[in-house]
């Protein structure tokens, strides 16, 4: 039996928390914004490097409400919510949602900020450091990977401790999903981010 709709408990998370399963197979799509995090924005301006806006924190809407609506992730523990679940899961899948928030608050708080000014400056002298650059871009992504790790063993969390009748309700849910996205002139899934989750499907 499906549950009505509970309140979006997404407005917790900020629009750009990392994607679980996405740090490897968009690295290429995502080095261009590592990069401008690691100072490259100065070549960049160059043309050298492309520069990606950075998301903005979500408001009372939550991810949906701002451009892509969350990932693959956010996908499966929304269907999670529909499910009826004995109370032991349901706190299961809470500490799911508030484990995520709280790593992603401590990986965007702990990011270092590049000096715009002191890189500028490096460029115009000829001291910019490579290793330097390259030690950013590694701190970033260790980052990314720990947010990524814990939210699939939240979310495995969740699931294992689905009975087969669950598991087989959240698969048709999952199912509905994809088909309205699909209804509603979005891609669906295939080769690529979303084709890497264990539990593959479009926002609704």
């Amino acid at each position: 039996m499906v549950r009505g709709r509970r309140s979006d408990p997404w407005h917790r998370l900020p629009v750009s928390y990392p994607r679980p399963m996405e740090v490897v197979m968009t690295l290429s799509a995502n080095l261009r914004r590592i990069l401008f995090a690691s100072g490259f924005m100065v070549l960049g301006s160059l043309g050298t490097v492309g520069l990606t806006a950075a998301a903005g924190r979500g408001g009372p809407g939550g991810p949906a409400a701002h451009g892509p609506a969350g990932g693959p992730e956010r996908v499966v523990l929304m269907a999670m919510r529909r499910l009826d679940l004995t109370d032991e899961q349901q706190a299961l899948l809470d500490d799911a949602i508030d484990d995520i928030r709280d790593q992603v608050r401590a990986a965007h708080s702990g990011r270092e900020r590049p000096d715009r000014e002191a890189l500028i400056a490096a460029v115009a002298d000829g001291s910019l450091d490579r290793e330097a650059l390259h030690a950013r871009v590694d701190a970033r992504l260790a980052a990314m990977a720990e947010t990524a790790h814990l939210s699939i063993d939240r979310i495995m969390d969740v699931y294992e401790s689905l009975d087969a009748d669950q598991k087989a309700e959240l698969a048709e849910l999952l199912t509905q999903a994809a088909e309205r996205r699909g209804a509603m002139g979005r891609p669906g899934p295939g080769p690529g981010p979303a084709g890497a989750m264990p539990f593959d499907g479009p926002a609704e």
